[in-house]
């Protein structure tokens, strides 16, 4: 999980004399010695193997769409007041990285298509709903490169069919 999510405090477990972190020492007649328990780890793999997650049901697209909203980086365009009205793609290659070598972005804050969304829309829904179709996306340069990268990760996440019912493939379920 995130920090300070449901999942971030360290493991415990209850025994004699209440909580105790997994691995601390506990004394019996004076002696010090590591607690015999299991270790329970929690693993959040959502976009890391599985593109997809069925939690939050959020299919393979979608997870992929949403990877792909933050490999992208721009400028958020303001008006007078300061007010963000857009997001300027910096026509860098995508990265999980902000551009670092482009002097055209010399002293500019660079955020990810999926940070503007969520900046310029307060809802968690409608952020989402803006992160996975790419409609706050304006120019047409930007939204062709990630139609093209989401095509393409789609295509290659594709088992081919001459492996597709293997028994290998079957093995790897």
């Amino acid at each position: 999980g995130k920090p300070g999510g449901p999942h971030s405090s360290p493991a415990m477990f209850c025994g004699r004399g209440g909580p105790s972190k997994v691995g601390s020492s506990a004394s019996t007649n004076g002696h010090s010695h590591k607690a015999n328990v299991p270790l329970l780890l929690h693993f959040d793999v959502n976009k890391t193997i599985i593109q997809s997650d069925s939690i939050q049901m959020k299919s393979i697209e979608e997870g992929v769409r949403e990877g792909i909203s933050e490999l992208f980086w721009g400028n958020c365009r303001r008006d007078a007041s300061g007010q963000v009205i857009g997001w300027e793609w910096s026509r860098s290659k995508p990265s999980c990285s902000p551009p670092t070598d482009d002097v055209r972005h010399v002293g500019e804050t660079l955020i990810t298509y999926q940070a503007y969304c969520k900046e310029v829309i307060k809802g968690k829904a409608e952020a989402k709903e803006a992160i996975r179709s790419f409609k706050l996306v304006e120019g047409r340069e930007v939204r062709a490169e990630m139609d093209k990268l989401l095509q393409l990760t789609m295509r290659r996440m594709q088992i081919p069919p001459d492996v597709k019912y293997t028994q290998e493939a079957e093995a790897a379920g």
